[in-house]
């Protein structure tokens, strides 16, 4: 619910599970950026959405997604197209990252959507063993803008 469309009430509620409230919740987030070296973000919530202080950058955002793209059960969830899941009633998510399955070698990460920041992508794909990070703030095209991006990083960047 978190992940894949993206449901301010599920980054509540697995925040409260984890830490026990809000704020402890956020003191870990902001505990973790740092401590992975980001020095552009603040959060000031769980969700995401706009709050007084509340900032990242496109860097900072590219960063998390590598350091995330580390642990196996987030790769799982980011690179699932969609998900049913049954409780008292059966759900069908599905991801809003559109790449996925289409762009060749896409793999995860996250879209999302506020005024403030516009529509915007983190996108990791991966080709012949290289993994791609592209992270895009306020992109009216996001996804033709991102696979512009990973294919010029593809064709241009020499790996080794």
């Amino acid at each position: 619910g978190l992940m894949l469309p993206s449901g301010n009430d599920a980054a509540l509620a697995l925040g409260r599970q984890v830490a026990g409230n809000d704020e402890m919740f956020v003191a870990r987030m902001n505990a973790l950026v740092a401590r992975i070296g980001l020095t552009e973000t603040t959060y000031r919530n769980a969700h995401g959405l706009p709050a007084p202080g509340h900032l990242t950058s496109a860097y900072d955002l590219a960063m998390l997604a590598r350091y995330a793209m580390t642990l196996p059960d987030f790769v799982a969830t980011v690179g699932l197209r969609q998900r049913t899941i049954q409780g008292s009633r059966t759900i069908a998510l599905t991801n809003t990252n559109t790449l996925l399955g289409v762009y060749q070698g896409t793999d995860g990460v996250k879209t999302g959507y506020t005024e403030e920041a516009g529509r915007t992508m983190v996108v990791s794909a991966t080709r012949n063993g290289h993994r791609v990070f592209v992270a895009l703030l306020n992109a009216p095209d996001r996804d033709e803008d991102a696979k512009k991006l990973l294919d010029w990083a593809f064709t241009n960047f020499v790996f080794g």
